[in-house]
């Protein structure tokens, strides 16, 4: 079940309407930080998938950098159930409103992650 919440902000980009995850299941890839967030299936999913191809990454030119990223972000949507990049709303007002950062924050995200030496 999911809350469509109108509100023009639409993290999702350009004024587009939030959707409210209500369900947060093992194949998604949670934004944030604490053990919560870092012992998720999904995230620790996420974090195999980026040491499996940042020697890849590290090689490609720069051109191709986000086509590594993209092939990540695929790999979790394409999971059953999909894998959605969520980030907690509603965490600056201690609830929970999960949403779908869509593809293009994603593979920023993964971006980051496969340019960091550590994945932790």
């Amino acid at each position: 079940m999911v809350t469509v919440l109108f509100d023009g902000g639409g993290a999702v980009g350009g004024g587009m309407v939030d959707v409210i995850v209500e369900e947060i299941h093992p194949h998604d890839v949670l934004y944030g930080r604490g053990a919560g967030v870092s012992g998720h299936p999904g995230n620790i999913r996420f974090r195999q998938l980026v040491r499996r191809y940042q020697p890849e990454y590290a090689a490609a030119p720069k051109m191709k950098k986000a086509d590594v990223a993209r092939t990540i972000v695929s790999h979790i949507r394409n999971l059953d159930p999909p894998g959605r990049f969520l980030f907690n709303r509603g965490h600056d007002f201690g609830e929970e409103a999960w949403i779908d950062v869509g593809d293009d924050r994603a593979r920023e995200k993964t971006s980051q992650a496969l340019r960091e030496k550590l994945v932790a």
